[in-house]
């Protein structure tokens, strides 16, 4: 039975909140400066403090679920 379109974009939303989680938590625990994390991952400056600005949103708020 195939998967609903609601369930389907269900699931991606959770995977990229908690994406985006882990990886507040990375640069949070592991990092001195967004540079170095940007460095780690192969990224710009720019779009890697986008993304922990996300993390932090999502970490801060609760938006994301943790696999019980």
């Amino acid at each position: 039975m195939p998967i609903k379109q609601n369930e389907l974009m269900s699931e991606m939303v959770n995977a990229i909140t908690t994406r985006l989680n882990d990886l507040y938590i990375q640069y949070y625990n592991d990092f001195l400066s967004v540079d170095a994390f940007a460095r780690y991952h192969g990224l710009s400056i720019e779009d890697m403090q986008k993304l922990i600005d996300l993390g932090r949103h999502v970490n801060h708020n609760s938006l994301w679920k943790e696999d019980k």
